[in-house]
């Protein structure tokens, strides 16, 4: 029972933090204008093959419109032509995470990071990576570091979740009320959101079937 419960709130905390998980749903005429922005970004590729910015951009690009591989082949393209483009390895893991493949994405966001220690986006998405797989300490620790840094306002929006609930799964109650009222000032239906969450967790702990310290491999 303890082990269900614990996996069904994991799978709560997985499905709602959509921060670098799912692609953003877009409609057929703005697909179309990505595919005809790509096949001319293409153009000036063939033209500067180790342009790395710009294979940089037709590889987010094509993960935008659901193109995967396509998506891998550019970003490693770009990664060939300049191994230490932090862009490129967070755009990669990006897309690891978009196919589940959790532990290729958590090693590109580490590499993003050693290649620029300020990457706030890198932190956050180590960060949510880390929370996914149930390791909670390592989520707070990025997580904080992404917030310390400078991150778009719905990215924070993503952090203040995550650790929120990082703090819950690991019995650091106080600490996820303080990440919920910081997530309520920015954006309200999700503060109330993870108010829920965290009394859920809370709840499950005070009756005894979830231990804050648990993992999935419990």
């Amino acid at each position: 029972m303890r082990r269900k419960l614990f996996l069904a709130l994991f799978v709560l905390m997985a499905t709602s933090v959509p921060a670098l998980s799912q692609p953003v749903p877009i409609d057929d005429q703005t697909r179309t204008s990505i595919e005809i922005q790509i096949e001319q970004w293409k153009r000036e590729v063939a033209e500067h093959p180790r342009d790395y910015k710009m294979l940089t951009a037709i590889g987010t690009a094509y993960g935008s419109i659901g193109r995967y591989a396509e998506s891998l082949e550019f970003y490693g393209r770009a990664i060939a032509v300049r191994p230490e483009y932090a862009d490129a390895h967070l755009g990669l893991a990006t897309t690891y995470g978009f196919l589940g493949r959790k532990a290729e994405k958590i090693t590109e966001c580490k590499t993003a990071i050693r290649l620029r220690p300020s990457y706030a986006e890198a932190h956050e998405s180590l960060g949510i990576s880390y929370g996914r797989a149930g390791r909670y300490l390592e989520a707070i620790r990025e997580l904080k570091v992404a917030l310390k840094l400078n991150l778009a306002t719905s990215q924070q929006a993503d952090a203040h979740f995550a650790l929120g609930l990082a703090y819950a799964f690991t019995g650091q109650f106080p600490g996820a009320l303080i990440e919920q009222e910081a997530l309520t000032s920015l954006d309200p239906s999700r503060g109330e959101e993870l108010k829920q969450m965290i009394s859920t967790v809370l709840a499950a702990a005070l009756r005894g079937s979830l231990s804050p310290s648990s993992s999935p491999t419990e």
